[in-house]
Parts: C-alpha cells; sequence; structure tokens
C-alpha cells in the first residue's frame, strides 16, 4: 500500500516547492499570532486582577512600540521553527516511501544503478522527488555509474555530508538573527526610556520654580524610565 501524506509532510512538500509561499506564510501567521496576542490575549489578562497578570499586560502595553515589534518578531521565529519541522516531516515520508518502493539489496554493481534510476524517476515517486534524499540518492547513483568506483562514491557522500551540515547550519542563520535581534530591541527600547526620562527630568528642573511642581511632575517622568 502507498504511504500517504500527513498533513506535516504536505506542508513540507509544499513549502520546499515554494520558498516565496514559505515566507508569505510565516509572516503572515506570524502577524496573525501577534494580532491574536493583543486583541485577545491582553484584554483577558487586564481583566485578571492579580499582580502578575498586570505586570504582563504592563510589560506588553506601557513600554512603548518596541513591546509589539518584539513580540511580531518572536511569533515569526515560532514559525520559522516550524517549518523546518515540517520539512523533516516530509524528509522522513520521502525515506519510507523510497525504503518501501526501492529493491535496494546489501551488495549492489556499478550496473545496478541504472536499474534503480530508473526505477526511482517513475512517475509513484514524483511526490518525493523534490526531496533531498531522492536527488542525493540520484546523484550518488549517477556518480557510481560514471565511475564505476565505489570509492568514488564514498568520497562523494563525505563531501556531500560536510555540505549538507553546513547548508543545515546556515538554514538556521534567519532564526539566529531574530534570536540576536530581540535582545538588542530590548536593549534599545530601555535606553530610549532612559533618555526620555532624563530629558523630561532635566526640563522640569530647569522650568520649575517649586520644589512642589517638581513633586507633581516627577511620577510622569519617572514612568519613563
Amino acid at each position: 500500500m502507498e504511504p500517504k501524506l500527513t498533513f506535516s509532510s504536505r506542508l513540507g512538500y509544499y513549502f520546499e516547492r515554494n520558498k516565496k509561499s514559505e515566507y508569505l506564510a510565516v509572516f503572515g501567521c506570524a502577524a496573525l499570532l501577534t494580532a491574536i496576542m493583543y486583541i485577545l490575549v491582553v484584554p483577558l489578562f487586564d481583566k485578571i486582577e492579580t499582580g502578575w497578570a498586570q505586570y504582563i499586560v504592563a510589560i506588553l502595553t506601557e513600554r512603548g512600540f518596541i513591546p509589539y515589534i518584539i513580540v511580531f518578531f518572536f511569533s515569526v521565529m515560532i514559525f520559522l521553527l516550524y517549518v523546518i519541522v515540517f520539512k523533516v516531516h516530509y524528509e522522513r515520508f520521502a525515506y519510507q516511501h523510497v525504503l518501501t518502493e526501492l529493491n535496494l539489496q546489501d551488495t549492489m554493481v556499478f550496473s545496478d544503478s541504472q536499474t534503480i534510476l530508473r526505477d526511482i524517476s517513475d512517475e509513484k515517486y514524483k511526490i518525493v522527488e523534490k526531496s533531498l534524499i531522492v536527488r542525493r540518492i540520484k546523484q550518488g547513483l549517477q556518480r557510481l555509474f560514471n565511475t564505476q568506483d565505489t570509492n568514488a562514491l564514498t568520497e562523494y557522500f563525505k563531501l556531500r555530508s560536510e555540505i549538507e551540515y553546513a547548508e543545515m547550519d546556515s538554514g538556521f542563520s534567519t532564526i539566529k538573527y531574530f534570536n540576536w535581534l530581540i535582545p538588542t530591541l530590548g536593549f534599545i527600547g530601555t535606553v530610549s526610556g532612559i533618555g526620555v526620562g532624563i530629558a523630561g527630568f532635566a526640563g522640569i528642573i530647569q522650568n520649575a520654580e517649586q520644589f512642589s511642581e517638581i513633586k507633581r511632575i516627577l511620577p510622569n517622568v519617572t514612568n519613563s524610565l
């Protein structure tokens, strides 16, 4: 019985074929999650009259525009990780599909490579043709047929494994960037609040004639801090 794509592996298959749609989906879902956070979750927390709930509401809504950006970028990170998980599920499906359908043996000669290449080009493998494992099998078998040397095949896969590792690591570069950016935005928000507070404090010192005026305005200034 031919294996069927699960929902997660189907999404992985779709994103593997449509890179542009992948980023549109990630940023669209991140925007939706951010909107849900501020339209539904934050008002719900605001109704809870406890210290921790009010503290969360204050952090998310009373610290300028920075928290809104941070929540959005954090949502982007979450959905980027989900895309990676979906692609892993697709690769697992492709592996099981190939393992089930191909007649692989422990010992093969180079002439078997053309037979397997012909088999794996069949229509029933079309759904997994974009998977990494199928592409590598095709390239490896073609190398074996061209060189007729198993040592060359071993060297090929050794080289490809190093390249794949580097590509896998670079695949997390966007997530690593957001992971660096979010604390940086927090630092910018801190500096911005301190700057506004100090500027306001200097202003009331210069303009106030009596201490009572300073005492009255000071809470508004310290709120920025």
